[in-house]
Formats: structure tokens, C-alpha cells, sequence
């Protein structure tokens, strides 16, 4: 006898324990509740991971502290800024009309650079000659991508890479440099810089921060009290381009490609600052993380603020809310500023 077929209904067959398919309104009903979580968590995910970014910077900056105490340890005083064979003439300040001469940026090498021994960087130092110029042949070494320090480097701001040093040429006013300037040389990035004080870059005889020109300040001259004096400060490469290597002569510091466009300028140039704003601003007119912020201002990746170290190592984040006379107070080494200053 032929088999007999066996027909189940579907009804009989889901009672039986049978499985059957989703049905496309409880697909889309998933599939939006998928991404409804999305949307819940990724801001979530963001933010731990910039908390994370954060506070890799703040550890960057603790190390920085660190290698500046056991070198004033070492050798009685912070290092200078950058170190010149001559300085302008005392009481100059206006750095645009000023003659500027190699010597009063060379042979430039910046406190970042004195302090790599200590910044477990102690092979690259020794590779160095700092008896020469940063652009002598013998400091080839530090123009490539084996000087790229990664503690000089905030990870909220870029990767650790070369930066292009450039020359827009010689100037006497704020707005007369154009075009894509010439490229000088390449430089590893820095995402921080020294703070020379609240006066301007080169009112030599002036500065009243920890770090300038040929400074070798001790912690006994810094009679504000180091834990209400900051001496390094963000200042983001994605805004302006420095260097940690120190001063270049002909070398101009103007705002990244692109910021210039954002804050409405006519060229990338208009906003410019001489070679020693690589590795060192002041706090004069700009609030952290101020949109008009020139190219010597201290600016942040981090939207909660700006990190700050003050001169006893520890960090401070410093936020757009704080005064202008506050801040210009903190800049200062020995301003006698009153007790209510943070």
C-alpha cells in the first residue's frame, strides 16, 4: 500500500512546539529598539572614552611635573624656555617691528628637550648635540619621526606625528603675511607649551611667568606659592601647531590650516607669533579655550576645560568660566596676587 501523507496544520504544528518566523512589523520592532539602545550608549561610550583621553593627558602632565622637579633637583633651577646666546634689547616689545637676529633664538632648545633624560627619553637626548642649533646637521635626528615623544602629546588632540615649521617672511604689521608660507622644517608636535607670564613675548626684563627666554627660575622665586602658579598649559595642535623641540629662527607660529578659516580670517597667517611661541604663551587677553584665541593662547581638546600644571606638579583643569584677572593671577610667579586666587 502506497504511505499515507501525514498533514499537520500550522496551528497544530506551533502547539506542538514548533518554531516559525518573525514576522516583518516584529523585525522593525527590534530592529528600532536596537537603535533606540544605540543612541542611548554611544553618547555614553564618547564620553568615558574622552574621559579616558582626559586623563591620559592629566598623566602626561604629571610627568611633566615630575621630570621638571628631579631636573631643578638636579640642577638648582627649572630649565629656560628655550636658550638664545643673546637677548633683544631690554624693554622691547613690540616683536613685530623688532630686527630679528638668529641669536636671539638659537640655539633654542626648549625645557621639553632638557628634560628627556627624565622623561624616560634618555636615548634621544643623548643622540642630541645641544651645543648646536635644533637645525644643525648634527640634530638631523630630532627633524624625523624618532623625536616624536608621545608623553608631549595630548590624545584628545592628534596622533604623535611631524608638524610643518614654516616661514611666512619678515613683517611690521598684524596682517601683512599671506599665502602658504615656506616650509622650514619638520618638527615633532607638542600639544602643551611653558607659560611665560601674563606680559608679551618679547618685553625682555618683563617676563613674570616660570618659563621664558634663558630662564632659570628657582622654586624659591616663585613666592605666589607653586600650588597657585601654573607653568604649562594646553595648547592644542588642531588650533595651533608647536613644536617641543624649542625656538627655529625664521620660523612663524600661526593658527592649523583650517582653524584660520573658522575664526574668519583672509589668510592663515593674519594671526601670527615669533619662533618662541613654539614652546611657550602668555596669558594676556584670552580665556582658556576661547574661539578668538590667538596662536600663543592656551586651548583645549577637552570640552570640559583646559589643563593647567602647576608648579608644585600637580594638574588643575581650568574652565571658560574663570575671571580673566584669575587667570592672568595664575601666570604669575611672584605677582603678590590676593589669597582668593584658586
Amino acid at each position: 500500500m502506497p504511505a499515507r501523507r501525514s498533514f499537520v496544520n500550522h496551528r497544530d504544528h506551533a502547539a506542538a512546539g514548533g518554531r516559525r518566523a518573525f514576522t516583518l512589523v516584529e523585525l522593525l520592532v527590534v530592529i528600532a529598539i536596537i537603535g533606540v539602545l544605540v543612541g542611548l550608549l554611544l553618547p555614553a561610550v564618547q564620553s568615558a572614552r574622552e574621559s579616558a583621553r582626559r586623563s591620559s593627558c592629566t598623566n602626561n602632565m604629571k610627568q611633566v611635573g615630575l621630570a621638571l622637579h628631579t631636573f631643578h633637583d638636579a640642577k638648582k633651577c627649572f630649565p629656560s624656555a628655550f636658550t638664545a646666546t643673546t637677548d633683544p634689547p631690554t624693554g622691547t616689545s613690540n616683536w613685530r617691528t623688532m630686527t630679528v637676529t638668529p641669536s636671539y633664538f638659537e640655539p633654542g632648545w626648549s625645557f621639553f628637550a632638557s628634560i628627556l633624560p627624565f622623561m624616560e627619553q634618555g636615548t634621544l637626548h643623548d643622540q642630541l648635540d645641544f651645543t648646536q642649533p635644533i637645525m644643525h646637521g648634527r640634530n638631523a635626528l630630532a627633524r624625523t619621526d624618532a623625536a616624536i615623544v608621545q608623553g608631549y602629546v595630548c590624545p584628545s588632540d592628534t596622533a604623535p606625528r611631524l608638524i610643518d615649521v614654516l616661514d611666512f617672511g619678515p613683517s611690521s604689521t598684524a596682517t601683512v603675511l599671506s599665502g602658504a608660507g615656506t616650509l622650514v622644517t619638520q618638527a615633532p608636535v607638542s600639544s602643551y607649551a611653558g607659560v611665560l607670564g601674563r606680559n608679551d613675548h618679547e618685553e625682555t626684563g618683563f617676563y613674570n611667568g616660570v618659563f621664558f627666554r634663558n630662564s632659570r627660575i628657582k622654586i624659591g622665586q616663585i613666592t605666589d606659592g607653586t600650588s597657585k602658579t601654573v607653568c604649562l598649559g594646553e595648547r592644542m595642535s588642531r588650533m595651533a601647531e608647536g613644536t617641543w623641540l624649542g625656538s627655529i629662527p625664521d620660523s612663524d607660529v600661526v593658527h592649523a590650516d583650517g582653524w584660520w578659516q573658522r575664526l574668519g580670517y583672509s589668510h592663515r597667517s593674519q594671526n601670527y607669533r615669533p619662533a618662541n611661541t613654539h614652546t611657550a604663551c602668555h596669558i594676556r587677553n584670552s580665556k582658556p579655550n576661547q574661539a578668538d584665541n590667538s596662536p600663543s593662547g592656551f586651548f583645549s581638546p577637552h570640552s570640559q576645560g583646559c589643563n593647567f600644571l602647576n608648579a608644585d606638579g600637580s594638574v588643575r583643569l581650568i574652565t571658560e568660566e574663570v575671571s580673566l584677572d584669575t587667570f592672568r593671577a595664575l601666570a604669575t610667579r611672584a605677582g603678590g596676587e590676593p589669597e582668593g586666587v584658586p
